[in-house]
């Protein structure tokens, strides 16, 4: 995908997209660091603040969808409550009539 769909993307990311890109960052600095000598490059220092701010995207990213996440738990377990509620009520009921 290119940037410039990528720009256009409507969807959100998944976790899955999300682990991907640290996926791929992690196995990049994994090669530049498992090497016999370390020796910095020109252009490194741009490349860490690009991987700082991706990965204070993916964190930032990560947990909207936790809050997506208890919002739609939070929704289920009122909706169960309510539906216990409404079951508890018509038992009592049935046995008031006996």
């Amino acid at each position: 995908m290119t940037l410039e769909e990528e720009m256009e993307r409507t969807e959100a990311y998944t976790r899955e997209e999300a682990a991907l890109l640290l996926t791929r960052i992690l196995k990049k600095l994994e090669s530049r660091l498992s090497v016999v000598r370390f020796r910095a490059r020109e252009g490194d220092q741009v490349y860490l603040s690009f991987v700082r701010a991706a990965t204070q995207t993916v964190s930032t990213l990560n947990q909207i969808l936790k809050d997506e996440q208890i919002d739609e738990l939070e929704a289920r377990i009122t909706e169960l409550e309510r539906s216990r509620g409404q079951n508890m009520q018509k038992t009592h009921e049935q046995k008031v009539r006996v």
